[in-house]
């Protein structure tokens, strides 16, 4: 998941709790899903630049 694609999901998670009028207790278990999701991917995309960018073994 892009940088983009996880700006769009928090915007998107941000809208729809502006518009929660009845404060469903879910939201709350929605957030925090939504910010172990962009952690998660974080990680993984941290760990994929890292890969691409190593030296070969036998460069090193």
């Amino acid at each position: 998941m892009g940088r983009t694609s996880r700006r769009r999901l928090r915007r998107r998670h941000r809208d729809l709790t502006a518009r929660d009028v009845f404060g469903t207790p879910e939201a709350a278990e929605a957030g925090e899903r939504l910010g172990r999701c962009v952690a998660v991917c974080q990680d993984y995309a941290e760990r994929v630049f890292a890969a691409l960018h190593q030296a070969p073994e036998a460069e090193r």
